[in-house]
């Protein structure tokens, strides 16, 4: 692919989100992280969620997870 003119950023990170909200956002893995790399954020720092399932989304996520 020819690049010339455009230009590359690394990704973006926003540092306080709340990914799971219980049973009051239960799309939020579907929802949530397609918006966020859609947006350019390929890192976020969750300020709360249970970690459990948050820790399973990443390992879903895994290449061969």
């Amino acid at each position: 692919m020819n690049c010339r003119g455009l230009f590359l950023i690394p990704g973006l990170w926003d540092m306080h989100v709340h990914l799971v909200f219980g049973d009051w956002f239960p799309d939020a893995q579907r929802i949530s992280l397609p918006l966020f790399v859609a947006n350019g954020v390929t890192g976020v720092r969750d300020m709360g969620s249970e970690l459990d399932i948050v820790q399973n989304w990443r390992n879903e996520l895994k290449p061969g997870g």
